[in-house]
């Protein structure tokens, strides 16, 4: 529970609720998952730190690059936690069991849930590492989908305290 600074207002942490409900202490299946974090790196004024391989001109950096793999940035890589959902899964053609090409979209938006303390930007890359049976990235590591992050909102309430990270993907190849 959340008191206020007065303690006369009593409310459900939604931090603790959404670490629960992630971690599986709710219903007893944790539902986090393992992903790599592709985190471009960016300068003391948040700009992205260009690779030397990268043409201006293009805006792009070179597919053979052994320092950013084409992506024109340089980045550093960390394994984080989170729980991915498509909120597209369930269309309105699938309910109604009518024509399937109605209501197909060419790219849709997948949605990253984190907790409070994993920092995730705009154009940062997430990598669905393949798992083991038992969860374990499975060495050599192969990803089974790839995905960019278009947007990252931190939502944040009880007087500004960060409650958790809600960001938009989108898939590539």
């Amino acid at each position: 529970m959340y008191r206020d600074f007065n303690n006369s207002l009593e409310e459900i942490s939604l931090q603790d609720e959404l670490i629960d409900f992630i971690n599986g202490k709710d219903f007893g299946k944790e539902k986090k998952r393992v992903f790599i974090l592709r985190q471009l790196r960016r300068d003391n004024n948040g700009d992205l730190i260009p690779c030397v391989c990268k043409d201006e001109l293009a805006n792009e950096g070179l597919q053979d690059c052994h320092y950013c793999e084409g992506i024109g940035y340089y980045w550093d890589e960390k394994i984080i936690t989170g729980f991915l959902y498509d909120p597209t899964k369930r269309k309105i053609n699938t309910v109604l069991e009518i024509n399937k090409e109605a209501g197909r979209k060419d790219r849709y938006e997948i949605r990253f849930m984190t907790d409070f303390n994993v920092y995730i930007h705009q154009y940062d890359r997430l990598f669905e590492p393949d798992l083991t049976v038992d969860g374990f990235v499975k060495i050599p590591i192969k990803y089974v989908n790839k995905y960019i992050i278009l947007e990252n909102i931190y939502k944040r309430m009880d007087y500004g305290r960060l409650e958790y990270n809600y960001s938009v993907l989108s898939r590539y190849e």
